[in-house]
């Protein structure tokens, strides 16, 4: 494929934007054609014959004034090229007719004419168009084909002569065609007056949707100051819709003093100009030009154009180079370590032209283990962690390559997000490029919880009790939970856990970390108990537990035993017939010596309480003996008042 461009050309000549265009109440845009974008209208102004003679004087392949007029039809359509050109056409492929078996006719309808490389053709045909048909919105409104006849249609090729080297009634051909730059002068189309009872009309017809297109046509009447026909412009999307309707407009100023009659030029009569259309997503499947008639309807009584015809010679169309794009998808998981799943890699080429040398790269990244990679119209292979792939065969424009697919399993090396890139590089007609995607997958969280326990006996006899959680890794743990369950014997005096929410329901107290524990930390809490046994020996068990995965539940319990014996004073008592009260576990209560429960030189264990020692017991003894002392004096003095009265 040919991706031509014209230099050393002026450029100046107009767009006709769609706001520009005077319309009647018909030329609207079906609302059903919304997906694609409106495509921008392009109609140059007209390069008129240099006389109204039927003889095409002037106008030979040498002659001085058939090279000026070519070379103004030439210019046409620079300002639509360049228009392609910043919508993102990177060329122009000329169209050409097949060479006829019989030269006074087509050989069949749609004549079709390839892009070579492009994966696209156009085929065009002669079509019937009544008025109300070509006013319509109606899905698919062109018309219908009409039946090959001699010249009616055929593609007459050039020649040197005047005649042979024009359009339609003398209407210039461009000198592009003519400037010896190594093409073969392609055929034009041309078609005999219309039948009568239908107007005369074109239909290109795309393989595929195209962006841009246009065309020279000559002899094309339109009339648009509302005493004649005008010649219209209908544009498809691929479901028939139509995109745009609009009529043809003339670059002639004053219509009515210059336009119809057989004697005067204007209004397309015996006038060539570049007609189509550009614009980036424009999706445009067919365009469809219908004559018009130049002849004012107040004068002439056979002015609605179902006699006239039309020509055109030079369709164009703007390419793109070849551009790949690549979708690589993957399921997203998250996947379990052991487990399988597969990378999917789309290429597909929505250039106009053919990708060459395309090739596929991925860097498998370390912790996934590539099972095999394959796909149907590629070469694959598999070396560590990388995969290369080769297409089989250069990839066509608008098409697709068959999927590869890459199957990995999962390991526990593997980081807890995976980013995978896939590149694709291939070579488009001006140099190599590449390109790429990547897409995110992720392994299930993993975590190794280890906990561990330990106690101190404080001074007033409780005991703390110290967990600890820590975290190997690889991943953060959520929902970490400690269960710590207490050995009978002991009640709860307090629970010291900052950053944990803990509920205590006897003999359990359960924590929740309220934020995830990280890998490679820490978390503790202390929980504060006293016997109520006195001294005894106590296991205390801990468990952690998560939502996360753990690679070892092993160590995710732990015991601790502690040996205790309550802090203890000896309580001295004595023979005397006396009472001795202790503090402790008995505070308040009261012992009789010598009685089975009395205490001879033996200290009370209380957990958490003082005990009453020897020297506090003697105290107590020496006061009561005062007292029995103080008793006795008191009655003998009584005695002896009762004797003596004194």
């Amino acid at each position: 494929m040919s991706l031509l461009s014209k230099t050393g050309r002026c450029v100046g000549r107009w767009l006709l934007p769609l706001a520009f265009i005077a319309v009647a109440p018909f030329w609207l845009v079906d609302a059903s054609a919304e997906a694609a974008s409106t495509p921008t209208v392009f109609v140059s102004d007209e390069v008129f014959a240099p006389n109204s003679s039927s003889s095409c004087s002037g106008q030979s392949a040498s002659s001085a004034t058939g090279i000026a007029l070519r070379t103004a039809v030439e210019a046409q359509d620079d300002s639509w090229r360049a228009a392609a050109l910043s919508d993102g056409m990177t060329g122009f492929s000329t169209l050409e007719f097949p060479v006829p078996v019989n030269p006074n006719e087509v050989d069949s309808q749609p004549t079709v004419m390839v892009v070579p490389g492009a994966n696209l053709s156009v085929g065009v045909s002669k079509r019937d168009v009544s008025p109300a048909v070509r006013d319509s919105l109606v899905p698919n409104s062109f018309g219908i084909a009409d039946v090959t006849n001699y010249r009616d249609p055929y593609t007459p090729a050039w020649g040197t002569s005047a005649s042979a080297s024009t359009l339609q009634e003398c209407a210039p051909r461009p000198q592009w065609l003519y400037d010896g730059v190594g093409l073969p002068q392609p055929r034009m189309w041309n078609t005999l007056g219309g039948d009568g009872g239908t107007l005369d009309a074109s239909l290109f017809e795309f393989s595929r949707p195209v962006d841009s297109f246009g065309a020279w046509f000559g002899d094309v009447e339109t009339r648009t100051d509302g005493e004649g026909v005008p010649a219209v412009l209908k544009l498809f999307d691929v479901d028939g819709n139509v995109l745009y309707v609009g009529p043809i407009d003339t670059s002639t100023a004053n219509q009515a003093a210059t336009c119809g009659g057989t004697g005067t030029l204007g209004c397309g009569n015996k006038a060539t100009r570049w007609i189509g259309f550009h614009g980036l997503d424009s999706e445009v499947s067919s365009m469809l030009v219908v004559v018009g008639d130049d002849d004012s309807c107040l004068s002439v009584s056979a002015c609605e154009g179902l006699t006239e015809h039309l020509s055109w010679i030079g369709a164009t169309v703007g390419l793109k180079l070849a551009e790949l794009v690549v979708d690589k998808s993957a399921p997203e998981g998250p996947h379990v370590v052991g487990s399988q799943y597969s990378y999917t890699i789309a290429v597909e080429n929505i250039g106009d032209e053919a990708a060459s040398s395309v090739v596929m790269d991925d860097a498998v990244p370390d912790g996934l283990t590539v099972v095999s990679a394959s796909g149907v119209g590629w070469t694959c292979s598999v070396a560590g962690q990388n995969v290369g792939c080769s297409h089989d065969a250069a990839l066509d424009a608008a098409t697709s390559a068959g999927d590869i697919t890459i199957v990995v399993e999962v390991t526990q090396d593997s980081e807890l997000t995976v980013s995978n890139e896939s590149e694709v590089g291939y070579v488009s007609s001006q140099g190599a490029r590449t390109v790429s995607d990547s897409v995110l997958t992720f392994r299930e969280p993993l975590a190794d919880l280890l906990v561990s326990k330990s106690h101190t006996v404080r001074s007033d006899d409780s005991i703390e009790w110290t967990v600890t959680v820590s975290n190997d890794g690889p991943d953060s743990a959520d929902d970490v939970t400690v269960t710590d369950t207490l050995p009978s014997g002991l009640s709860v005096g307090s629970v010291s856990a900052p950053g944990w929410t803990c509920v205590v329901s006897f003999p359990a107290v359960t924590c929740e970390l309220v934020a995830s524990l990280p890998a490679g930390s820490e978390a503790s809490l202390s929980v504060v108990t006293s016997s109520m046994v006195g001294s005894a020996t106590f296991d205390n068990d801990v468990s952690v537990d998560s939502s996360t995965t753990d690679l070892d539940e092993g160590n995710n319990e732990a015991q601790e035993s502690v040996v205790f014996v309550e802090s203890s004073l000896p309580t001295t008592t004595t023979t005397s017939p006396v009472t001795t009260t202790t503090l402790g576990s008995d505070v308040g209560s009261s012992e009789s010596s010598g009685s089975s429960n009395s205490r001879t030189g033996a200290t009370q264990e209380v957990p958490g309480k003082l005990a009453l020692t020897g020297s506090s017991s003697l105290v107590t003894s020496s006061f009561s003996l005062l007292v029995v002392g103080a008793g006795l004096f008191l009655l003998g003095a009584v005695s002896q008042y009762r004797r003596t009265g004194v």
